[in-house]
């Protein structure tokens, strides 16, 4: 016989009902609230052409942790790493038929072979919500305010998280001037907070000299972005909503396509050491994919970081099912007695249990009924089916009633 190991592979996860309740609870609260905002749901296939991910990421930290495969046909395809390419490609094919602004959400399964630890695995669902043809840094603030009001439904009030903005044609403008080396700067940049100090500074002078590395601690030090049309109008807008933010410099976030505005959302006391909510600007990805170029905003958030931020804050989903129903059955009386109460129980809208094991006597199917939390416990036995009644036993009171089948059905 084959050993199998029981265990899923490391960074995949088994949902058993406890854990799926949990998933649902924060999946029906990206619904209600993406709802709320005139977000409309949609999905896309799990696999894609390579070269979708190869035309934007170039070598983005998603695209080189990605599952990547040659099927029968030799076609080089990757299990999606990330939904926003694949948005991308969707409104470029029907960008026409669409009427602006656009607002999508989805909640796509994801794949990154990255190292499993708290808050990061290989397979997770990530919520992502765009917003399209909107040049203005309304759609920055629609987005944030989404965001923000996700984790307050989650039950994470205001003051536990900050959101920290930043402009990257702001940084741009200032590093073109000191280096010819900007995208190398960004990216090392993007990268300081899970760098030592000695290696960001080192991994710099490998790009600049010391007067540049000077100039680059300047920008990264200087809190004053008043040189930002867009983040001087983020921070006003922001303020009327009762939104407080946070100019960093050091929020670049990884991905090559971003064009102006990036922001990320973090627990503001370090409980969980990666970023709630990430998203920006994306000015220029729909038209890369043939598309007509179109302003938009996404954001995106992992189901596994916000479990980590539920577990850190104590807020639990409970798994509590109970049944309105267990119907017991006796071998001596036809199966199709039980089966038409059960089918008409469940036409009003009750959830049944029909006892399945022909062995188990009355004592035992009681049992079961109690262990799965049963309301009621119906009995047709001999006598109450020569009487056209049945008994129903209320579990939760510990009391019975003996009715007319047909009375039972009006009440």
């Amino acid at each position: 016989m084959i050993k199998i190991n029981k265990n899923p592979l490391k960074g995949f996860k088994d949902y058993y009902p406890e854990d799926f309740f949990q998933r649902k609870h924060l999946f029906d609260l990206f619904d209600s609230v993406s709802s709320s905002f005139g977000y409309l749901p949609y999905d896309g296939p799990v696999i894609e052409n390579s070269e979708l991910y190869e035309a934007k990421s170039g070598d983005s930290i998603a695209y080189e942790e990605s599952y990547r495969f040659n099927d029968k046909s030799g076609r080089s395809l990757t299990l999606r790493p990330e939904m926003t390419p694949t948005f991308a490609r969707m409104v470029a094919k029907k960008s026409s038929e669409f009427k602006k602004p656009i607002r999508m959400y989805s909640i796509p399964v994801i794949f990154r072979y990255e190292k499993p630890q708290k808050g990061r695995s290989r397979e997770f669902f990530q919520y992502n919500a765009d917003i399209v043809g909107v040049s203005s840094v309304m759609a920055e603030l629609e987005i944030i305010l989404l965001s923000v009001n996700i984790l307050e439904k989650l039950g994470i009030d205001k003051s536990n998280f900050v959101v920290r903005v930043n402009d990257l044609e702001f940084m741009k403008s200032y590093l073109n001037k000191i280096s010819k080396d900007t995208e190398k700067i960004l990216k090392l940049i993007d990268r300081k907070e899970k760098l030592t100090t000695e290696d960001f500074e080192n991994s710099l002078l490998d790009i600049v000299d010391k007067g540049q590395l000077n100039n680059i601690y300047a920008l990264l030090d200087n809190k004053d972005y008043s040189k930002s049309k867009p983040l001087n109008d983020l921070f006003s807008f922001a303020s009327s909503f009762g939104i407080n933010l946070k100019y960093d410099p050091t929020i670049v976030r990884g991905f090559d396509y971003y064009s102006g505005i990036v922001f990320e959302i973090w627990d503001k006391f370090g409980k969980v050491k990666r970023s709630l909510f990430g998203g920006g600007r994306y000015d220029n990805l729909i038209s890369l994919f043939g598309g007509e170029k179109l302003p938009s905003v996404g954001v995106g958030c992992s189901d596994t970081v916000l479990f980590s931020v539920m577990s850190e804050y104590g807020i639990n989903t409970y798994y509590d099912i109970s049944y309105d129903y267990f119907i017991s059955t006796f071998p001596d009386v036809e199966l199709n007695i039980y089966a038409n109460l059960a089918t008409k129980l469940r036409s009003k809208g009750s959830s049944v249990l029909m006892n399945v094991n022909q062995d188990w006597n009355l004592s035992k199917q009681l049992e079961f009924a109690l262990a799965q939390k049963c309301v009621n416990f119906i009995i047709i036995g001999k006598n109450e089916l020569k009487n056209n009644t049945l008994i129903a036993k209320n579990l939760l009171e510990n009391s019975q009633q003996e009715l007319s089948y047909n009375k039972f059905f009006d009440e």
